[in-house]
């Protein structure tokens, strides 16, 4: 037996230097001789666990708990190796078990807490999380998981408190600053989101970390500039980070900086040639040049040479999505099947490859496998409908579009015709229309900014637009000259010298009231399609979780439908609409081109025929479609899927009506 002990002892102090593999050999070759030694069943457990290994790690904890079930720490490691292979609710039953042997243990509270967390049930991980603190109050991690817990319980205010109070006792806890930040972007306040990110900036000079957030941010709210800038600086404070070289390669790309992005892109390259995120950024150049072919040498090069190292899920959506545009769908669906069955895949990541598989099964006119591709797409991670008080606000605000509630409002002194909202649903052709008019040397684009949104919020002090009619309609003189003012600051600060900034958040059509207070000289263009084009085109894409209702098709219809009601209110008042149909633009470009210019008080330009040839880049998912000549292959597309289109037909009627 003393050999047993010498044995496990020294791979003990082999865990303990690092050299897992050969402790876990020691262990091994010992639990031959002595199967049920339980301390050398948990030790090779652990190394598992520390190598990455949680199926077998899982395994020995179990075999661990079964030999001596008083032992709560093998039920807590055995609850992380079920959670770090989302078996949520095994983990969920570990942590109860080892809880029952030693309720005070807090790090079991707040393991049980995240993993409530990830099975939609934050009630009860507050539950956890308030243990947690009893326990060890002084532990910043507990009162941030608390944090977490009230936010995901929508009770934003005490999540922004709590991580309030974090970065107060405790300003080196850069997780605190995180959680704030997404607390503050989940309410659309701009401001506070990267006044917090500036604060950690602030103390986190020397962290790639943070430089990447809120370079991020600042990529997401169309200040690739600042971006840009950010990124450089954290390269000089930080060092030749390969993820911040990547950014950086990115903020150049998306700014058109072809040349100068390269060399960040090279010298990541340089300091490793297998990192794939900068591969995946290198062939994203080659994309956006329209340079397909150069794009799929790059990688089939890169993965030739790498035959020993799978892909990243990130450079398998690259390739598969670089085989979609040199016509190889089938090794597209190839590569998309191939890490799709990589065990533990997060849900997210999974709805983003099987999105990107319906995109292949798409183009290869494979169109049942393609819907049943996006429909698992949509439903694979869990989410609760929005639909109801997006109905709710839709009616709210058609309840306001009254021509003589529209005559009497007051309006700003703001007299200028510089914004240009192009308004509709996503997926209607603003992307392209804002790519012509910014083909025109007068015109800056400013793409999908959400500062008015915030506005909007700021006005019915709601996240939700809560009696947002009834706020607005309050407002002063003085309250619609200070909005007015914020904006034109936020746009001229994108293009001081512009005469026109176009903002194509689409859903600003919410805000056309709102707009013609503050600046009732503004120019708004109206994109609107076939309703099912546009439906099954919001369908087929991943949005984020301010649009939830994209995720189902019956409250897709049902949003569409409450959309084109508004409008046609609006159709009814003398406000100036251009309504810009697509399928007639795609038909007839250049006349419709000129109509949009004169609308917007400028005289013709011939560059605004050539969208395609601009080098503004387009960063939303039209992308691949706006940086090409006009071409018709959307249109219609929904007779490709009339088998599955029943949930808009109950709502929106035939669609052979709409054509």
């Amino acid at each position: 037996m003393n050999q047993n002990i010498q044995i496990r002892d020294r791979a003990r102090k082999l865990l303990e230097m690092g050299s897992v593999a050969e402790a876990l050999s020691l262990l091994e070759k010992n639990l031959k001789d002595f199967p049920r030694d339980i301390d050398s069943i948990y030790l090779s457990g652990i190394c598992c666990a520390r190598s990455g290994n949680h199926i077998t790690a899982e395994k020995y904890f179990k075999r661990a708990v079964k030999i001596n079930r008083g032992l709560y720490q093998a039920y807590v490691d055995l609850g992380l190796s079920q959670f770090l292979q989302r078996k949520f609710q095994d983990a969920v039953k570990s942590y109860k078990k080892a809880l029952a042997i030693n309720p005070a243990f807090a790090p079991a509270h707040a393991n049980l807490a995240q993993s409530y967390l990830q099975i939609q049930e934050p009630a009860k991980a507050l539950r956890h999380a308030r243990r947690c603190m009893e326990i060890d109050g002084a532990n910043p991690n507990y009162l941030n998981l608390q944090g977490v817990c009230y936010r995901k319980l929508e009770q934003t205010e005490k999540a922004i408190d709590t991580f309030r109070k974090i970065n107060t006792a405790h300003p080196q806890f850069y997780a605190a600053y995180t959680n704030l930040y997404e607390t503050y972007r989940l309410l659309h306040d701009i401001r506070n989101a990267e006044e917090t990110l500036l604060s950690a900036k602030a103390i986190f000079a020397d962290q790639a970390t943070v430089y990447l957030a809120l370079g991020k941010f600042y990529e997401q709210i169309d200040r690739t500039a600042d971006a840009k800038n950010l990124y450089a600086q954290g390269v000089g404070n930080c060092g030749d980070k390969l993820d911040l070289l990547v950014a950086l390669a990115r903020a150049n790309r998306m700014l058109g900086q072809y040349e100068e992005g390269l060399l960040p892109i090279d010298k990541a390259l340089a300091i490793d040639s297998a990192y794939q995120p900068a591969v995946a950024e290198r062939c994203s150049f080659h994309i956006l040049k329209g340079e397909f072919d150069e794009a799929y040498a790059l990688l089939t090069g890169f993965i030739a040479s790498q035959r020993e190292q799978p892909l990243t899920p990130g450079l398998s959506l690259a390739y598969a999505h670089v085989c979609r545009l040199t016509d190889r769908p089938e090794e597209s669906l190839r590569t998309l099947r191939t890490v799709l069955d990589v065990p533990g895949m997060p849900d997210e990541m999974t709805s983003v490859l099987l999105f990107s598989m319906g995109d292949s099964y798409d183009k290869d006119k494979q169109y049942d496998r393609a819907f049943t591709a996006y429909r698992k797409a949509n439903s694979v991670v869990d989410y609760t409908s929005d639909i109801d008080r997006y109905l709710e606000i839709l009616s709210d605000i058609e309840s306001g579009v009254r021509q003589e509630a529209l005559d009497s409002a007051i309006r700003s002194d703001f007299d200028t015709s510089k914004p240009v909202f192009i308004v509709g649903m996503p997926r209607s052709g603003t992307s392209l229309v804002e790519q012509i008019i910014s083909s025109h040397p007068e015109v800056c684009a400013a793409g999908e900014i959400t500062e008015l949104w915030s506005i909007a919020q700021d006005v019915s002090d709601s996240r939700y637009f809560e009696h947002y009619t009834r706020q607005r309609a309050l407002l002063s003189k003085e309250s619609i000259n200070l909005y007015a003012a914020r904006y034109l600051a936020f746009i001229e600060n994108l293009a001081p010298d512009a005469s026109r900034i176009t903002d194509k958040l689409p859903h600003n059509f919410m805000h056309l009231a709102l707009i013609a207070q503050l600046f009732p000289g503004a120019h708004i263009i109206h994109c609107h399609r076939h309703p099912f084009d546009t439906c099954l085109s919001i369908y087929f894409k991943k949005f984020n979780d301010n649009h939830l209702y994209a995720r189902n098709l019956s409250e897709i219809a049902r949003f569409y439908a409450r959309y084109m009601q508004l409008m046609q209110r609006w159709q009814e008042t003398a406000t100036s609409v251009f309504n810009l149909k697509y399928e007639a633009l795609v038909a007839n470009q250049e006349t419709l081109s000129r109509d949009m210019i004169a609308h917007i008080g400028l005289h013709w330009d011939e560059k605004c025929l050539r969208p395609h040839e601009s080098r503004r880049m387009v960063i939303t998912p039209s992308y691949t479609q706006a940086n090409r000549p006009v071409y018709s292959d959307s249109i219609s597309r929904w007779k490709a899927y009339q088998r599955h289109l029943q949930p808009l037909i109950d709502v929106l009627g035939n669609p052979e009506q709409y054509e």
